[in-house]
This record gives C-alpha cells, structure tokens and sequence, in this order.
C-alpha cells in the first residue's frame, strides 16, 4: 500500500517545487537586516557591508536576478571609485563567497 503512494506523495518534481515555494516566501520576509547577516557571512567589514547592502543589495529579493557578469561588474565599479567615494577592493576569496551567497539566495 505503502509502495502504491510512493510516486504520487514523493515524486521528486512535486518535492522539488514545494520546497522551491517554500524557500521562496521564507526569503521574501527577509529584510535588509537579513542581508545584512548574510554580507557578513561573506566576510565583509561594517563599512563595506553597509555599503553594499544601501547601494546593491537592499534586498534579499535583488540578489535574484544577479549574475556573474553583475557581480564583476559591480566589482570593478567599487575598485575604480577613490577612498573617499568608498572604494572597495574585492579578493578572490570574497567574490567567491558573494558568488556563492547569490547562488545560495537564488536556489531558495
């Protein structure tokens, strides 16, 4: 009996889809100050975090649409600016972790 509901409750498109609609509503509640966490995560300090979270990221939900090509971009644009207009400076290291954190957002 067990068997017979198998595929119609656990179907892995159904499950896959369920939890994609759930994740999402959970990140829409998500404010600034969630983004706010998660550039810390990323390894940012107070003034860049800020920074990237008034300026790029005033929202979970604009990390959707944000791609590789917007993140160097980005990246470039912050390096170019003085210390002054708030330059940032980006590694490796923390493009990745942008990278990973967009991706991250982006599958929920």
């Amino acid at each position: 009996m067990l068997l017979d509901l198998w595929p119609t409750i656990l179907s892995p498109p159904s499950l896959y889809n369920r939890f994609q609609e759930e994740g999402r509503k959970k990140m829409a509640g998500i404010g600034s100050a969630g983004v706010d966490v998660l550039l810390a995560f990323v390894g940012l300090n107070d003034a860049n975090r800020n920074a990237l979270r008034d300026q790029v990221f005033p929202t979970v939900a604009s990390m959707r649409g944000f791609t590789y090509a917007d993140l160097k971009d980005t990246s470039r644009e912050y390096a170019r600016r003085t210390v002054a207009d708030g330059r940032i400076v980006f590694t490796r290291i923390t493009l990745a972790r942008l990278l990973g954190m967009i991706r991250w957002v982006q599958d929920s």
